[in-house]
Parts: C-alpha cells; sequence; structure tokens
C-alpha cells in the first residue's frame, strides 16, 4: 500500500468516526426529546388525576355541609321527620347526653323537644368540613311552650348557640358529637324578662291613673323624685297624680287603649289611644258633652321596676279643634 492509500484510508476511517459520531448524537438528543415528552405527558396526567380528586373531595365536603344543613332545616324548622331518617344510618350513633343509637332514635329526640320548644329555626353560622367530618356551629330561635328541664311554660322567645360534629360516610350521617348549652338555656328562661315587666307597669300607669282613679296604686308604679319632661312638669309621684285629679276636672268616662308599646332596655314608649267625654272647660272652652278620640305619645325610664322619668305629650291643637268643629 502506497503513502497515498494510507492518506485515503484514514480519511475514510475518520469521516466514518465523524458520521458515527454525529448518528450517536441524533439518536442521544432524540431520546431526551421523547423522555422529556413522556415525562411531561406523565406530569400532565397526574395533575389532571389530582385535579379531579381534589374536585372530588370538594364535592364531597361541600355535599356533607349540605347534608348537615338539610338535617337542621328538616329536623326543626320543617318536621320533616320522614326526609330526617334518610340522611342518617340505621345504625346512627351520637355520642352526646342524648345517646341516640339509631336514625329512629333521632327523630324521637327531635319530635320530644316540639313538647317544650316551638316555631324553632335554625341559622347556621358556621360550617368547617374535612374529609368525612363536618363541624356545625348552630344559632337556634324558640318559643318556650312546654316545661323545659323542670322549668314550666314561660311563653319567652330566647336564642342559644350549639355545636355539633357529625361524621359523614357515602352521603349519610353515621355519628355525631355535640351539646346543646342546657345551664345557659335554663338561665334565660328563668331571668326575668323586664322589658315585659316595664311594658305592663306603664300599661297599669295609664289604667289605673286615667281609667280606675286607683291613685294610691299610681303612686307606687313612680319614684317620690320622678320627673316629667313634658309641659305638665311634674317633678314627683304626688305631682304626677294631682295632674291625673286635674284631668278629671275636663274629661270623664276615660278609657285608654295601648295602641303601641315599644321596649329598649330601661326605656318604653307608648302610643295610647284617649277616648274621653268633654264635660268641663279645657284650654278655655267650656263642656261640650262631646265625646272625642286622640292620641298621645309618651316614653317613660323606668329603674328597678319604678317610673323615674318621662317625656311625652297630649295633642292640645288637635284635641282643641276636636271640641271646637261643629
Amino acid at each position: 500500500m502506497t503513502e497515498t492509500d494510507e492518506v485515503k484510508l484514514n480519511d475514510i476511517n475518520e469521516e466514518g468516526l465523524i458520521e458515527h459520531r454525529s448518528r450517536n448524537r441524533s439518536l442521544n438528543n432524540q431520546i431526551v426529546v421523547y423522555s422529556l415528552f413522556a415525562i411531561t405527558i406523565l406530569l400532565i396526567i397526574g395533575g389532571v388525576i389530582l385535579l379531579l380528586l381534589c374536585l372530588r373531595v370538594k364535592d364531597e365536603t361541600k355535599e356533607n355541609a349540605e347534608l348537615v344543613t338539610k338535617f337542621f332545616k328538616d329536623g326543626y324548622e320543617y318536621k320533616n321527620f320522614d326526609k330526617v331518617m334518610e340522611y342518617m344510618s340505621d345504625h346512627y350513633y351520637d355520642h352526646s347526653p342524648a345517646g341516640a343509637r339509631s336514625n329512629a332514635d333521632a327523630v324521637n329526640i327531635l319530635k320530644i323537644v316540639e313538647t317544650f320548644f316551638s316555631d324553632v329555626t335554625v341559622e347556621m353560622l358556621d360550617l368547617t368540613c374535612d374529609k368525612d367530618m363536618v363541624a356545625a356551629r348552630i344559632l337556634f330561635k324558640v318559643v318556650h311552650t312546654g316545661e323545659y328541664n323542670g322549668i314550666p311554660a314561660t311563653g319567652k322567645t330566647i336564642t342559644f348557640e350549639a355545636l355539633e360534629n357529625f361524621k359523614v360516610l357515602n352521603g349519610i350521617i353515621v355519628e355525631s358529637w355535640g351539646y346543646w348549652p342546657d345551664k345557659q338555656i335554663e338561665e334565660k328562661l328563668r331571668e326575668k324578662d323586664e322589658t315585659k315587666e316595664n311594658a305592663e307597669l306603664v300599661t297599669k300607669f295609664f289604667k289605673d291613673g286615667y281609667e280606675y282613679k286607683n291613685f294610691d296604686k299610681v303612686m307606687t308604679y313612680m319614684s317620690d323624685n320622678y320627673y316629667d319632661h313634658s309641659p305638665a312638669g311634674a317633678r314627683s309621684n304626688s305631682d304626677a297624680v294631682n295632674i291625673l285629679k286635674i284631668v278629671e276636672t275636663f274629661f270623664s268616662d276615660v278609657t285608654v287603649e295601648m295602641s303601641d308599646l315599644t321596649c329598649e332596655e330601661d326605656m318604653v314608649a307608648a302610643r295610647i289611644l284617649f277616648k274621653v267625654v268633654h264635660s268641663g272647660e279645657y284650654n278655655g272652652i267650656p263642656a261640650t258633652g262631646k265625646t272625642i278620640t286622640f292620641e298621645a305619645l309618651e316614653n317613660f325610664k323606668v329603674l328597678n321596676g319604678i317610673i323615674v322619668e318621662s317625656w311625652g305629650y297630649w295633642p292640645d291643637k288637635q284635641i282643641e279643634e276636636k271640641l271646637k268643629a261643629n
């Protein structure tokens, strides 16, 4: 072999080596591309699966929350006990003192609630869901119409919050843990309804003061230092009674109807319909014998069951117009 032939052979070998390297490089690039593509596809598939799982979990927690809401609405407000039976497992287990051991037990307890509370409304203040658990905070508003824990019916409307946790499996309530705040409920039922008592006191003031002329009673309804901010200007309970006696000199056969009483804390706002016979001189108008009606407005401050202040008026101009009218 000549030197020229050797050179040619070396050139051929070198070209082959380059071509081989180039082919390997291209193959490696293809492998990398296919690998990246495969990884991307797997990531996409994994992401979709994860998203579906998240959506499924989200849907289940939402459905669980709706189920618990329906339990309270149908069980306490709407009395749809057949529906309540469907919301709960036949072997439902209540870990509270009520101790239901089936859905039938739970419905029987709901029916017992009817014997002492009526006009029940429930408001779901808070619902927290985690997997198969639902934590509920519920505001109850009820009217006490039957004996509750030894307390006879008071007719009071009260509110209270209850807390309860539910376990839900496959769309069915299977367990619960919770309580009603019995002590708080009992305190609310036993405490004095001061606003109601204040309204009754103001009513007695008008009935005894204007209709029945029980002035001794009226004296006990008012503070010795009673202060009247109206033009009449009484400064004691005896002043107030003297003013009531003056009313007798121009109006007889007085009847009063409490058209409206609004109470807030120690204040009572009263709207009163008077019906009177004009039997004596009133604001310079001689007795006409007419029977007229008019409304008066008055606000009272009541402390410890005693009227201490008042603000109000009689509609003098309207009364005069009615007395002068033909």
